[in-house]
């Protein structure tokens, strides 16, 4: 998990001073799915909704979060539990 961790977080800081620079950048800025998965795995424990709330995703819709995350539920990188509310799935690295 310390390795997804250090992926986003490198990943949060160059988007940030991309930003710095110029702020025509940060909304250029393209959202993939590397970017789904090392936040899942730096959260330990997360929701589709959690992840198109947080302001890095802002620039991508909740259809292509879910996509992104079939597809790497397709590749078998995440797993999807149910959470205490039994509506909730939580996302997690396996």
């Amino acid at each position: 998990m310390q390795g997804y961790a250090a992926i986003w977080s490198m990943k949060t800081k160059v988007r940030k001073n991309l930003s710095k620079i110029d702020k025509r950048l940060q909304r250029s800025y393209v959202c993939d799915i590397t970017d789904v998965l090392s936040f899942i795995g730096s959260e330990n424990g997360v929701t589709v909704a959690e992840i198109h709330v947080n302001p890095y995703f802002r620039t991508i819709g909740l259809s292509t979060i879910k996509r992104f995350v079939a597809r790497l539920l397709d590749a078998d990188l995440i797993k999807k539990e149910v959470g205490e509310d039994l509506r909730e799935r939580i996302l997690k690295i396996k």
